[in-house]
Formats: structure tokens, sequence, C-alpha cells
């Protein structure tokens, strides 16, 4: 018997991955699932190529519209250890990766290792 996704996720989100790819037609299920796994002890941030960075207070999204701002910022959030457990949901990279990664500023340099 197949495992329910959200349970699956919420185990991968509670394990700490640094990264987990969910690839889904059902964007708005997928976000209710993240919202409702995140509610009990993260908030959760997100990122589109049209909307830049929500869901921090004092944070213009339009300051990270640009892949490569989102991702360093996303890289270096609380290195010191002292803000809130945030999940960052990043959105569309997949078609964003795909367009250019030569030159300076590869966005795949950017992403936690």
């Amino acid at each position: 018997m197949k495992e329910n996704p959200t349970i699956t996720l919420e185990r991968y989100i509670r394990a700490r991955y640094p990264v987990i790819l969910v690839l889904s037609h059902e964007e708005s299920r997928v976000m209710r699932s993240i919202a409702e796994i995140a509610a009990k002890k993260r908030t959760v941030v997100e990122w589109s190529d049209t909307r830049g960075m929500t869901g921090i207070s004092g944070l213009a999204a339009s300051d990270y519209e640009d892949p490569n701002a989102a991702l360093k910022y996303i890289a270096q959030f609380d290195e010191e250890g002292s803000e809130e457990p945030v999940l960052f949901v990043v959105k569309d990279l997949h078609d964003i990766l795909k367009l250019d990664l030569t030159g300076p500023g590869d966005r795949r340099d950017s992403l936690p290792r």
C-alpha cells in the first residue's frame, strides 16, 4: 500500500532534508499540505519568479525576484541559529535552472550542500 504523500513530505521535513523536490500539477494542493505541516512549528516562505520572496515581515519581495538573490538569501538564512524555523518553498525553479547554467553566478552554486 502506498503511503500518503503528505505523510511522506512531513517525514522528510522532520528529518531536516535540506532540499525536497516536489513535482506536481496541483500547486495549491501541495501548498495546502505544506502549510498544514509547517503550521505546527515553522513559518512558510514562498519564492516564485513572478512574486519574489513572500512570507517574511520586513523583507521586500521585489529585492528577491532574481533567483540568484533568493537562493543566496536562503543559503545564508539564520547562520547564527537565532531565527524561528522557516520552511522555504521555491516554486518552478526547475524551469529557471534549464535556462542558463553558465556564466557568473551559477545558480547551482547557491544550493545548500
